[in-house]
């Protein structure tokens, strides 16, 4: 247990050395020891506010500023239903994406409501084929684009990351395995629009999808989706919830045996 205990935070050091430097790094190891004391200083504004200005700064970007709905350059039917943009927490993301599997050759990694493009820089951390940011606001469409040409990486696993501006339900899927960001994009409304037509892709073309949704406000439409089951088989930090539907699954085969039928009757 000790053993366990220190190898996990061994590894959110490792990473948080890795996403914003020695000085953050450090600061980590103190407010362990200060919460050891009572002392929590995590949840201050300034001690979040490190983290941030480091992580933008050793990537070379801009992510960290939000931007509220109001501001978003989007038609104004939109605005009610989709939420405002906020930078997802890099460490979270990077040890929910390490939890998942050992490697994602062979896959696809897209964000829905992509913002910046944060989460594209940090997947492209990760040996994805590819990295694909949907985001329907055309200016942080154009800031991820200008942060994913400034940032100054050389570890990037995948290199063939892009965004693109566009409306996600909309958007075709790619008949890749597939990552599925969602870090609480959407109202009710189109989040249910959104599953539906991840299902349709998944049942036109049975592969491996894993959907990751940070802050689930509508968790409750993925564990009522039958093509999804509930995936956790690593650490997955409070308010992460995953979901994984498989190319065996029993829906998939139904589906296959259908289409099977279906054309032999043509």
């Amino acid at each position: 247990m000790i053993i366990g205990i220190f190898a996990h935070y061994a590894e959110r050091f490792r990473w948080t050395h890795r996403l914003y430097g020695s000085v953050p790094a450090g600061l980590t190891c103190l407010s362990k020891l200060l919460a050891l004391l009572g002392w929590d200083v995590t949840r201050k504004p300034s001690y979040q506010n490190v983290f941030e200005r480091s992580f933008d700064k050793k990537f070379g970007i801009e992510t960290a500023t939000l931007v509220l709905t109001d501001a978003l350059d989007v038609e104004s039917e939109m605005k009610p239903l989709i939420e405002y943009y906020e930078p997802v927490d890099a460490l979270e993301f990077a040890l929910t994406l390490e939890s998942l599997q050992r490697s994602f050759e062979g896959w696809t990694f897209i964000d829905v409501g992509s913002g910046k493009g944060r989460s594209l820089l940090l997947a492209s951390l990760f040996d994805f084929d590819r990295v694909i940011g949907l985001e329907l606001s055309a200016s942080l469409h154009e800031v991820a684009e200008q942060n994913l040409r400034r940032q100054r990486r050389e570890d990037l696993m995948c290199r063939d990351v892009q965004s693109i501006c566009t409306d996600a339900l909309e958007y075709e899927l790619p008949t890749d395995p597939l990552v599925l960001f969602f870090f609480n994009p959407f109202k009710e409304d189109l989040m249910a629009r959104m599953l539906a037509n991840i299902r349709e892709s998944y049942l036109r073309s049975p592969r491996p999808i894993i959907l990751i949704y940070h802050n689930p406000i509508f968790r409750s439409l993925m564990d009522e989706a039958e093509f999804l089951e509930p995936h956790a088989p690593g650490p997955v930090g409070e308010g992460w919830s995953v979901f994984r539907a498989d190319a065996t699954s029993e829906l998939a085969l139904e589906s296959e045996s259908l289409e099977e039928a279906a054309m032999a009757n043509c």
